[in-house]
């Protein structure tokens, strides 16, 4: 797209496969949808002749996410509220402000002794996938539950802030303390979740498992961001404006991460910088040499 100044898409097949590739992102995670419609919007404003091709794909994207959600299981809502619930888990695990109408609020949500227990500075998941969390009360006053985040705000802004900086902290800080950082996790044991339809799993686990055991060490998810924002500016340094088109993708992913996943010390979330980081380094450093 860049090569041709975005000529490229004109042509149906291009135009198409485009629209495959795109849509398949939006599938594969749950903020590949927000990613390409940033990309998308970036792409309508860089290439304006284009616009109309940008445009009707953003709306096929969209009708197509949208079918495809009336077939896939409905996102639970603690999985929205992420970085909400760990503040509100930090404000009870460090004893902050919190009115008994509230706390008797996240009480039916989850214990609260659970939640002095089981709460960890980096991340949520011990709390809100332990057997005893009520999910389902969740899910059913979600309204409520962002009413309770709002009200305990004003009297623990500064537990709130302490709590999104240390959940996000793996996204942004180039201090490496945690070996899943830099690697992914291993193959899940539980056949039932990795392959719930297949048959022989204990087959292709045997197959997989050599892999991941062996996996090479790269560099931590925020070490790699501010490689791409040095990279970026030296895009500008070099006037080389088209250029930063290249890393919309990652900083979409890296946006998204820090709005909605606290859960900052697992490479996979920060893996497409593994796959494109390299790439963006090498055209950059190709199509700046010679300019001053």
């Amino acid at each position: 797209i860049i090569k041709s100044n975005s000529y490229w898409i004109k042509n149906r097949k291009n135009f198409v496969i485009t629209c495959i590739i795109f849509s398949l992102v939006c599938l594969v995670r749950n903020n590949g949808l927000y990613i390409i419609l940033i990309l998308l919007l970036i792409l309508m404003l860089a290439y304006k002749k284009q616009f109309k091709y940008y445009l009707l794909m953003t709306l096929i994207i969209l009708v197509i996410s949208f079918i495809t959600s009336l077939f896939s299981n409905k996102q639970l809502f603690q999985e929205k509220v992420g970085i909400p619930l760990n503040q509100l888990a930090y404000v009870i695990y460090t004893d902050g402000k919190i009115d008994d109408k509230n706390l008797n609020y996240l009480e039916k949500i989850y214990d609260y002794d659970l939640f002095k227990k089981n709460y960890y500075t980096f991340l949520i998941d011990t709390i809100k996938w332990d057997d005893n969390f009520n999910r389902e009360y969740l899910n059913n006053n979600s309204k409520e539950f962002i009413k309770v985040w709002v009200k305990t705000l004003p009297n623990n802004l500064e537990g709130y802030i302490k709590s999104y900086t240390l959940s996000t902290y793996g996204n942004w800080s180039i201090d490496k303390f945690y070996k899943t950082q830099s690697v992914f996790l291993g193959v899940d044991d539980d056949n039932k979740t990795l392959f719930p339809d297949l048959k022989n799993t204990n087959t292709i686990l045997s197959f997989m498992k050599p892999f991941y055991n062996k996996t090479v060490t790269y560099l931590s998810g925020g070490v790699c961001f501010w490689i791409l924002v040095f990279f970026s500016l030296y895009m500008i340094y070099k006037k080389a404006y088209k250029l930063l088109l290249l890393t919309v993708p990652l900083y979409g992913v890296w946006l998204s991460l820090m709005l909605a996943t606290p859960f900052s010390l697992a490479f996979r979330y920060m893996s497409p910088f593994m796959y494109l980081l390299p790439f963006i380094i090498l055209i950059t450093i190709i199509k700046t040499r010679g300019k001053k």
